[in-house]
């Protein structure tokens, strides 16, 4: 959770995500100084699926890298629904693009 999404309330308890292992010595800030080719989007994926049995491993050290911080270890306690929805034309986004693709395609625009 951002710290600007959390209302303060007695007894929280909060710690930084980025700057591993400290702020002044970062070291994604210095993988981010070498280029964007050192470590390009998806690099993970690919680089850490094998062994499978050192996903969990990895994915600690990735998360720390990220500033996202400890994956939880608690079952998730939300009920979700799941369904599927099939469609011929899907055009995400009301922008120009958008908007110039559903036009092109004659598809009704819903608000």
């Amino acid at each position: 959770m951002r710290a600007t999404q959390q209302a303060l309330y007695d007894g929280l308890v909060a710690r930084g995500t980025n700057g591993w292992p400290n702020v002044q010595r970062d070291v994604m800030s210095w993988v981010g100084k070498l280029g964007g080719s050192f470590m390009p989007p998806g690099f993970y994926y690919k680089t850490f699926m094998a062994p499978a049995s050192m996903w969990m491993t990895y994915e600690k050290f990735i998360r720390k890298g990220a500033g996202l911080g400890r994956a939880p270890t608690e079952a998730d306690p939300d009920i979700y629904d799941h369904f599927n929805q099939h469609c011929d034309v899907l055009v995400i986004g009301a922008g120009p693009a958008g908007l110039a693709a559903a036009l092109s395609l004659r598809v009704p625009v819903r608000g």
